[in-house]
């Protein structure tokens, strides 16, 4: 591996990036998710632009142009690997398209409850439009040219979501009561995305578990991963160990002792992941947190004790 991220230097960026995705996954609305997630990958794309995004002038890059080169310095094959799921897909044919809501705030024939004109329904679906024909130019030829295109469009889409969030539904003429329903919709399609952006952005991570407990080699329950092929190496994420029902119960916390963990890593974990989980029971939250290995960081599920709050 070795993206950008991997560097030591990041490693606080990436510990509160997931703190926030930990955080969105606990929610139950789509609406939610998404609002906690877009915060993890702002921390990620602004430590990007940190280090590698400064234009010659010395000028910050927008926020929009700094998600779309987070996505640009996804590994190639994890953009392979996201612009082939079905989420992208689906959003990308969803109608009727997304709404650039500071497009409509901004014009003078937008007011709250009534119809939209055509004209302007075109002019703020543009977003939308362009995702859907650059992911129809990958599909029909899968150039580099086509794949970077298809990602920059997809960046630009995902941040206009973030923004309507971000909007809320207050407008100087009044709620706009209809945005809150759009806003329920797009986050049902945009959440598997998100979902997937992490896991291109993190390089998979599902194909990875730390361990700390009893099912690691030698451990009590090692039987259990000992029917999963893969390989296993060293690491320390930080955090701290309980014991309850005479079980050791890991807590994910930033800043805590380093606690050594196995890690497997292998590509029949995410047809596993719904036994696992039933394994190890309720009190424990599959997570997704850094771990050192060798100077470098990783990310990895590992199994925590259930927390309201990861921040």
């Amino acid at each position: 591996m070795n993206s950008w991220w991997h560097h030591r230097d990041f490693f606080n960026d990436v510990q509160e990036a997931l703190a926030h995705y930990s955080e969105a996954s606990s929610k139950e609305s789509d609406v939610e998710f998404c609002e906690f997630a877009f915060k993890g990958l702002n921390v990620m794309w602004s430590a990007h632009q940190r280090s590698f995004g400064q234009s010659p002038d010395g000028n910050r890059p927008s926020d929009s142009k700094s998600i779309q080169n987070l996505m640009l310095a996804i590994a190639d094959s994890c953009q392979r690997w996201l612009l082939g799921q079905a989420s992208i897909c689906r959003l990308a044919e969803l109608e009727p398209k997304i709404l650039n809501h500071d497009i409509l705030r901004n014009s003078l024939e937008y007011r709250p409850g009534r119809e939209l004109p055509v004209a302007l329904i075109k002019k703020a679906s543009d977003e939308h439009g362009q995702l859907t024909n650059a992911f129809m130019r990958w599909n029909e030829n899968s150039t580099d040219d086509a794949r970077t295109a298809a990602l920059k469009k997809l960046a630009q889409l995902l941040y206009v979501v973030r923004s309507n969030i971000a909007h809320g539904e207050k407008t100087e003429y009044g709620p706009d009561l209809s945005k809150a329903k759009r806003d329920r919709l797009v986050c049902s399609f945009a959440h598997p995305v998100v979902e997937d952006v992490f896991e291109a952005l993190f390089e998979q991570p599902g194909e990875r578990l730390a361990i700390y407990g009893t099912l690691a080699p030698g451990g009590a329950n090692r039987e259990i991963l000992e029917r999963i092929s893969g390989r296993w190496t060293d690491g320390t994420v930080e955090g701290k160990i309980e014991t309850g029902f005479g079980l050791p119960l890991f807590i994910w916390q930033r800043g805590a002792d380093k606690i050594p963990v196995k890690v497997l890593w292998s590509s029949e974990l995410p047809k596993r992941w719904t036994d696992l989980d039933r394994f190890e029971g309720e009190q424990y939250r599959r997570v997704l947190v850094p771990i050192e290995e060798q100077k470098e960081i990783m990310v990895a599920n590992i199994y925590s004790r259930r927390s309201r709050n990861y921040l």
